[in-house]
């Protein structure tokens, strides 16, 4: 199943960047709490992300779902831009154009009868969004002062650390 699936991904993560951690010596960095915080804050929206991701790719098309969430930089970039950085150009017209396809991607042509099916286009935005807002969170607020390695590593850590919650509470396995 999805949770499952993404637990093991998900632990995959840990041991992978915990090595490269130890391996490569990064210490704990001298970075405000603010910092860790953000990447905190931030690891659960990109779980619920994943999970969104997963189930949109289970339910829907995948020729629509993953291009739609692949558009998270647009997203990124314009939450940098309505915090105050400025955006150049080229990247205005990349965000415009991600939308346009969007657009285009979203269009469903009409089923009828058992062949129906949704297109998860929905699912694709919402995994977008909030994509999106979680590089913005770990960009603006946290790799600033602890690299980009630390909040990948609190990402995978908070991730597993979710999903067996999660599997505690509808009481099913991850094994």
């Amino acid at each position: 199943g999805v949770h499952r699936a993404m637990f093991y991904a998900q632990c995959v993560g840990v041991a992978l960047v915990g090595v490269w951690i130890l391996v490569g010596g990064l210490g704990l960095p001298a970075a405000p709490a603010s910092s860790w915080i953000a990447a905190v804050v931030a690891a659960p929206i990109g779980v619920v992300a994943t999970l969104g991701l997963y189930h949109g790719l289970k339910v829907g098309q995948v020729s629509v779902v993953a291009p739609i969430a692949a558009s998270f930089g647009a997203v990124t970039a314009a939450l940098s831009m309505l915090s105050g950085e400025r955006l150049q150009a080229s990247i205005l017209i990349g965000i415009v154009l991600v939308i346009a396809g969007v657009l285009l991607v979203s269009v469903q042509l009409r089923k009828t009868g058992p062949e129906a099916r949704t297109t998860g286009a929905l699912w694709g935005v919402f995994c977008a969004v909030a994509y999106g807002l979680q590089f913005w969170i770990q960009g603006r607020f946290a790799i600033p002062s602890l690299g980009s390695v630390w909040p990948v590593w609190i990402y995978y850590l908070i991730s597993a650390a979710m999903l067996v919650g999660l599997a505690f509470v509808r009481r099913e396995t991850l094994g």
